[in-house]
């Protein structure tokens, strides 16, 4: 593979070119690597950064919708009781049948998972898996047979 990367001088001489041809080596690495078989590593690490980056994409929908969700089966939850006046909804929870301990559960998974939209789901967990993709991404050029590219 003959790709030279530009020296720190011609970077700063020229920095969209030099940008331009990063883009090129990276492009051509990622076709060169695309065989599963061949490159397992890479594909792996592909697919994490993906499913990462799919999620921090739809952050916002996953996030109203999980509120939504925990807001609305807490408030089942607490209307549901038919509690006497007077009662917690917690006495209620504490006597409770199969149907009340069913619908706490839920409310319980849905406000772990809005913590899991608000609280995991954040721009440095992407950039670690990208970070990983892109090591391994560049360790592929190692076993690339030179007289490609």
């Amino acid at each position: 593979m003959n790709c030279p990367l530009p020296t720190e001088e011609e970077e700063t001489e020229d920095p969209i070119g030099a940008d331009q041809q990063y883009d090129a080596t990276v492009n051509f690495l990622r076709e060169a690597t695309r065989d599963r078989s061949k490159f397992p590593l890479v594909f792996a690490e592909n697919v994490n950064y993906g499913f990462r980056r799919n999620l921090w994409g739809l952050k916002p929908f996953g996030l109203s919708i999980a509120l939504l969700a925990a807001i609305g089966s807490w408030g089942f939850l607490v209307s549901s009781a038919g509690l006497p006046p007077g009662e917690s909804w917690l006495d209620g929870v504490t006597n409770a049948d199969g149907a009340t301990i069913t619908r706490l559960v839920s409310s319980m998974l849905n406000t772990l998972a809005t913590a899991v939209w608000i609280l995991v789901i954040r721009p440095e967990w992407v950039r670690t898996v990208g970070e990983a993709y892109a090591e391994r991404l560049l360790n592929a050029v190692n076993t690339l047979d030179p007289n490609i590219g």
